[in-house]
């Protein structure tokens, strides 16, 4: 039961981080983002291209993720700079419906660099170990996750 429960915390918290940066985009600057979850995505692609699968130690995965992140941002600056200050003072809708398209403009660039197979990526060994709570063994990548 433990198990389950750092399981769907580590689910929920990834879920919880792309949706507080809609609900903090959408609190600050008025704008319904639905282009959020696909730069989110677009991270872990650019992650995945920058490990290029390979087993890393634990430190280098979250340096990797790191550059990954900041990668994105930058894209997200310009985005930002020019279509985003564009629709600030449109209607809801129309807002929405830019930011939509921007979705769809990054999940159609995705299909076409790195295809709609699922990628894998290699566990850091460090992530691979075991945390015992009890009689319970959790892996130490949800933990890591959930921290």
């Amino acid at each position: 039961m433990l198990l389950t429960l750092i399981a769907g915390l580590s689910d929920g918290v990834l879920l919880f981080l792309v949706a507080s940066g809609l609900s903090l985009i959408f609190g600050v600057l008025g704008v319904l983002n639905f282009s959020h979850g696909g730069f989110f995505a677009l991270g872990a692609f650019v992650t995945h291209t920058l490990t290029r699968g390979a087993q890393l130690e634990a430190w280098q995965f979250v340096a990797v993720a790191l550059a990954g992140g900041l990668l994105v941002g930058a894209l997200g600056l310009v985005v930002e700079a020019t279509v985003f200050r564009r629709i600030y003072h449109l209607a809801p809708i129309d807002a929405l419906l830019a930011t939509y398209a921007v979705l769809l403009t990054i999940q159609g660039a995705i299909t076409q660099v790195w295809g709609v197979e699922p990628l894998g990526q290699a566990m850091p060994a460090a992530f691979l170990q075991l945390i015992r709570i009890g009689t319970t063994e959790i892996p130490s990548y949800e933990a890591f996750v959930v921290a």
